[in-house]
């Protein structure tokens, strides 16, 4: 919805697909390349680097992988580094460091599960998979001095689960209606890691990093059906907030009832005003080109078009297009061929599969969401409506 449009949000999966076509196919050279051994130079036999993000403000360059942090200029040189890991640590131990009787610690590298920028506050936020997946604050101009630890457990506490946050608008409840908005694939490493405290989807506080509460049993989170737990597996790829909306970008099951029907991109969405997040919704993103099917989107970025790109998509001045890249699965899995599609999708396109899905619940008197593997999601199409 537009902030000047009023309607009706629900939980629903119908069969609504935002289809692309491929704007350029390319094929990947798994060749790594190493860099300079100079010592402020990062060099990729350093450590496996898993995100990076940018201070446009400043210029730096801040990058994060294995047991490493490193602040870099403009220029790309290494101007900060900090260890992150190996430290003492135990998945039965949780995230305020108390352990289960004869449980002893020991040395535990910390995966870094995401990366972001509070330019407001002026901190990079580390999110790593020590201490049950806690994230770590540090001062933007120097990573090297930190902010108190927040023991609240984030993300993923393993090496191969995927995460995304990002700091966004939300709910008033929220210090200066600035939220983190937290994704992560569910683990069961340890008795720690309960969808009380680590949900599928969160909205929390910047401050505490809690779970953002309206009301004492209203809280913005989104948690997997427990008997979805180990076997419908969702892969977060990439997440962004857009007119009053928070958007994520998954890998998941084509169908909850029959894994052997392979694995479909999905766009899904939250309303940042509703308390409860029963405005969860999602669509289908299909990648094609001369009948190959790119079904695992693997990044994404939301962009400005520069104005002849604007005019060939006939999009106004202010709208945005979302640009993803996409890889075809290897047979039915999740794992991605080496070659790969780029496709464009406009965002009034995507608010529109969205607005279309929410009617269709209704004018197809549904009786369900039809979101099985969404805990609470078989109820009737709710009567709520959300203003943004």
């Amino acid at each position: 919805m537009t902030s000047s449009s009023r309607g009706v949000v629900l939980l629903l999966f119908l069969p609504l697909i935002i289809t692309a076509q491929v704007v350029r196919v390319v094929r990947l050279d798994s060749t790594a390349t190493r860099g300079d051994s100079n010592n402020n130079n990062l060099t990729a036999a350093q450590t496996d680097l898993t995100h990076l993000v940018v201070d446009e403000q400043s210029g730096r360059v801040y990058v994060a992988g294995l047991n490493h942090l490193y602040q870099l200029t403009s220029d790309l040189l290494v101007e900060r580094s900090v260890v992150t890991g190996p430290q003492d640590d135990s998945i039965y131990c949780s995230a305020r460091g108390s352990c289960q009787q004869d449980v002893e610690k020991v040395p535990t590298d910390n995966h870094n599960k995401a990366l972001l920028l509070d330019t407001v506050e002026r901190t990079l936020v580390a999110c790593g998979s020590l201490y049950q997946g806690i994230c770590e604050k540090y001062v933007l101009e120097d990573i090297g001095k930190k902010w108190p630890t927040v023991q609240v457990p984030l993300v993923p506490n393993d090496a191969g689960s995927s995460s995304v946050a990002f700091i966004a608008p939300g709910l008033p409840e929220a210090r200066s209606h600035r939220v983190l908005y937290v994704a992560a694939s569910h683990t069961q490493l340890g008795p720690y890691r309960s969808q009380e405290e680590i949900p599928a989807i969160s909205s929390r506080s910047l401050k505490s990093h809690e779970i953002i509460r309206a009301r004492r049993f209203v809280q913005a989170r989104i948690k997997i059906a427990s008997q979805f737990l180990e076997t419908f597996r969702i892969r977060y790829v990439a997440g962004f907030y857009e007119d009053g909306y928070a958007y994520f970008f998954t890998i998941q099951p084509a169908n909850a009832d029959n894994l052997d029907e392979g694995f479909v991109s999905k766009l899904v969405r939250v309303c940042a005003n509703d308390p409860s997040f029963e405005s969860y919704m999602e669509v289908t993103l299909t990648c094609q080109s001369k009948g190959t099917k790119y079904n695992l989107v693997q990044s994404v970025d939301v962009v400005q078009p520069d104005r002849q790109l604007a005019d060939r998509l006939k999009l106004t001045r202010n709208e945005k297009i979302v640009v993803a890249a996409f890889a075809a699965s290897e047979s039915r899995g999740d794992q991605p061929k080496a070659s790969c599609g780029l496709c464009l999708f406009t965002m009034p396109d995507v608010k529109d599969a969205f607005e279309r899905n929410a009617q269709m619940c209704f004018s197809a008197n549904r009786p369900n969401r039809g979101l099985g593997f969404i805990a609470g999601a078989n109820l009737a199409c709710p009567k709520v409506t959300y203003l943004n």
